[in-house]
């Protein structure tokens, strides 16, 4: 039985992330392609975002397979019997609480680290101002 339960997901996980990406990059320069042509664009939009997702789903799956570990998950409550209940009467409190859901979500954000802050411009403390012929500003 200990050969049916091989440690053979990691390279085949890496392979199938390896293909999902070349596969984004290819749809990416067929975009630059067709720019022209919005109806292409927006074919060529629904390929990446597909792209996109199956690759958060690829990951989520891998990361739930591994235990969890250094996972980036959002969570959000929501709960029914708002606005929406169309002004009957509310339910108890129990049964509030069992109608209320939590859905999970991978983070789709990509975040851009600036290495460098020097900009060209100088900073200076709210209100200050350069005084004609004096040596330090006021």
């Amino acid at each position: 039985m200990t050969s049916s339960m091989s440690p053979a997901p990691a390279p085949a996980y890496a392979q199938v992330m390896e293909d999902m990406e070349k596969g984004k990059e290819l749809a990416a320069q067929l975009q630059g392609l067709l720019r022209d042509s919005p109806e292409a664009g927006r074919f060529v939009d629904q390929i990446l975002h597909t792209f996109s997702r199956a690759m958060r789903a690829l990951d989520k799956a891998a990361v739930s397979a591994a235990g969890g570990e250094g996972s980036e998950v959002q969570s959000e409550v929501t709960c029914g019997g708002g606005a929406s209940a169309g002004g009957k009467r509310k339910a108890p409190a129990a049964d509030r609480k069992a109608n209320c859901r939590r859905r999970t979500q991978q983070s789709s954000g990509n975040s851009v680290v600036v290495k460098n802050l020097d900009d060209g411009q100088a900073w200076r403390k709210y209100g200050q101002k350069e005084i004609q012929n004096s040596k330090h500003p006021k």
